[in-house]
């Protein structure tokens, strides 16, 4: 693909090849006509869209012939002396060496955390995660802690612009689908699942207003008061049997379709709650309500984004919605989940992290 710069010296490109297949880097080199920049992959286009590469994951299509569909997952991660990069969503040459490389490649498989990818059998059913998603898991996780020291700087220099409003104009609408899924988390969920369920709602809601997203509340709201269906009560599957987010979005599906539901609004609730774990939910790739579930629930547990928020509105959403013993409700507990998903992933980094801060040595103090 072509990239423009203004700095063309060491500009490097990496990112993931077909999603979750494997980290691919393209060094850029200039081309003959002096205006832009070629990527070592050998694919050409031209410059034509602006785009901001800080939080956006692009999703680049390139043709193949007759009915076989192609396409990549291109996630910028580092893009060295490169102030300005324009990408072009029309595809003018493509090397024979990069059609190789994709032809060669496994088929692309669904997206990590859709109801699809939950589905799947054999060694990697029930939301186990291959090697490279995992992998996949650690960076999000990575990126999402970036991006909170980076919120966490701006706040001591006096930078960050607070988002603030009214919590009574984020209330979700008075549809049939948001009192159908209140009313299954109030009957199946405890109080501090529904709670939290709740605060998740509005942190993302103003999340959302602070990067000034439009947002279908009554998506946002049904994927957020049941995102942890699946370890309220009466499930089925238990968290050592399978990932509780993969069992968690199909009882939400069975339960919204048999309401009689919208299949393509219970599609994308649903994906939401299976996504929501992943770390880091492009907006891009699955949708606004997906990303801004992701970051609610990152927030309400994590603190991650927290100051992008108004204090004074988050005192009213803690003074509504008091947080209580969360590690309980949510059931992070050593051991509990299923081996190799991704709330097993998780509970085993944040135990090591807090392992090795423990392990520090403490500075003594000077006699």
């Amino acid at each position: 693909m072509h990239l423009i710069g203004k700095s063309l010296d060491n500009l490097e490109i990496h990112g993931f090849l077909a999603a979750e297949r494997r980290i691919q880097t393209w060094p850029v080199q200039p081309c003959c006509s002096g205006d832009l920049i070629e990527a070592g992959c050998g694919v050409t286009v031209s410059p034509e869209h602006l785009h901001d590469l800080i939080e956006y994951d692009l999703l680049v299509k390139l043709p193949r012939p007759s009915a076989f569909a192609l396409g990549f997952h291109f996630i910028p991660v580092r893009i060295k002396r490169s102030t300005c990069l324009f990408l072009c969503d029309t595809v003018q040459k493509i090397e024979e060496v990069v059609m190789e490389r994709l032809l060669d490649m496994p088929e692309i498989k669904t997206e990590m955390g859709t109801v699809e990818w939950g589905r799947r059998q054999g060694e990697f059913s029930k939301g186990r995660l291959t090697s490279s998603e995992k992998a996949r898991l650690i960076f999000n996780m990575g990126r999402m802690f970036t991006l909170q020291v980076a919120d966490s700087l701006k706040s001591r220099l006096g930078l960050m612009n607070a988002y603030g409003t009214e919590l009574e104009g984020l209330q979700p609408p008075d549809t049939a689908l948001v009192c159908d899924a209140l009313e299954f988390a109030d009957d199946v969920q405890n109080l501090e699942l529904m709670r939290h369920s709740w605060r998740t709602y509005y942190w993302a809601l103003l999340l959302g207003g602070y990067r000034g997203l439009s947002v279908d509340k009554e998506i946002l709201f049904a994927a957020a008061i049941l995102h942890d269906v699946g370890l309220a009560a009466g499930r089925s599957v238990e968290p050592g049997q399978c990932c509780f987010v993969v069992s968690g979005a199909e009882r939400c599906r069975h339960h919204l379709v048999g309401k009689g539901h919208d299949r393509a609004k219970v599609r994308k609730i649903s994906n939401a709650i299976g996504l929501h774990l992943n770390g880091h939910v492009s907006a891009r790739l699955h949708g606004v309500e997906a990303h801004l579930l992701s970051r609610g629930a990152m927030c309400d547990v994590f603190g991650m984004g927290r100051a992008r928020i108004s204090k004074t509105v988050r005192d009213r959403v803690l003074a509504d919605y008091p947080r209580g013993d969360l590690v309980n409700a949510l059931e992070i507990w050593p051991d509990h989940h299923l081996p190799g998903t991704r709330a097993d992933t998780l509970i085993r980094l944040e135990r090591r992290r807090k392992t090795n801060s423990s392990q520090k040595p403490v500075s003594q103090p000077a006699e």
